[in-house]
């Protein structure tokens, strides 16, 4: 099977795994939050897909916006899991070049993502992907 297909079907089949890096305040020395890290899962193999090489394929086949959103979705399903998560802020990487592929109202995605599951939208937190910074109208 080939990459295009591997990629498809790691989204059809919702193959993402979030791992959660601890944000931990020097000053009050506690985890004030979370950063969700997305890893794909090969559909054939079970073996992990780090994230360079699954958003790297994702792009050249043209479903970067797709394995996008099902990360957010991902992670926010789980950072619902976590015991106390309404004391904890979620920090989500937002690579820039998806809002250049998505209407207006698509970009609330995260917000609708967070409304369906019931979570505090004051307690997300988007980090933007500082490599991804180029010259984009929808940050001004």
């Amino acid at each position: 099977m080939g990459k295009s297909a591997d990629i498809n079907k790691l989204i059809d089949e919702k193959n993402i795994l979030t791992l959660f890096q601890p944000v931990i305040s020097l000053k009050d020395k506690r985890v004030v939050g979370f950063e969700a890290l997305s890893r794909g899962i090969c559909s054939n193999t079970g073996k992990i897909i780090e994230p360079l090489d699954l958003f790297k394929m994702a792009k050249s086949e043209g479903v970067d916006v797709e394995l996008d959103r099902l990360c957010r979705k991902t992670a926010l399903r789980s950072f619902k899991s976590i015991p106390g998560h309404g004391n904890y802020i979620l920090f989500l990487n937002l690579d820039t070049s998806i809002l250049d592929k998505t209407s207006a109202e698509a970009t609330r995605v995260t917000k609708d993502y967070t409304d369906e599951l019931g979570l505090d939208y004051a307690s997300i937190s988007l980090e933007i992907v500082e490599s991804k910074i180029e010259d984009n109208e929808k940050l001004s």
